[in-house]
């Protein structure tokens, strides 16, 4: 739970999952200064937020890059969320864990599963273990039974598939 807590590599997915938007203008995070999109809309609201998560966790096509460091660390954020997650996933899946033990992280085990970005994002770069957890939890979601079911059968077949 200390990690979970604690670690920086999670805050930024987690304020996010939370609503807020993140100022790269703020001085108290010299981490994002770096960021490109300082702009804010006619409402007050900045780029780095929830509500831009279908481009932030985008799959780049063609020429498209992932170049504002804003966008990357965001997503890097969201990749160390989802691979503690699928961590816990994998413990469950071996018994280590219960289900019980999982009420702590319940809030954003929710916030990610009911945002279509961050599912399209767990799709389309296989976070596997993520998606297994949903399943442990029985909170599936069935864009995700294809990592699913390959996950099983690695399980089962571990040196035929890789």
């Amino acid at each position: 739970m200390d990690e979970f807590e604690k670690s920086e590599k999670f805050k930024t997915a987690k304020l996010i999952l939370d609503s807020f938007i993140l100022d790269p203008n703020d001085t108290t995070h010299p981490e994002r200064k770096n960021w490109q999109r300082k702009e804010f809309d006619e409402s007050g609201r900045g780029y780095y937020g929830k509500r831009n998560l279908e481009f932030i966790l985008r799959v780049p096509k063609d020429n498209d890059k992932i170049s504002d460091l804003g966008e990357h660390d965001i997503r890097n954020s969201f990749d160390s969320l989802l691979d503690f997650f699928g961590k816990l996933g994998y413990l469950m899946h071996i018994k280590i864990i219960t289900e019980k033990e999982m009420i702590y992280f319940q809030y954003y085990i929710d916030r990610i599963r009911n945002n279509k970005w961050i599912i399209f994002y767990i799709k389309e770069y296989e976070f596997e273990l993520f998606a297994l957890l949903l399943y442990k939890l029985n909170k599936h979601d069935e864009q995700l039974d294809n990592l699913i079911e390959r996950y099983r059968l690695k399980d089962e077949y571990p040196t035929i598939i890789k």
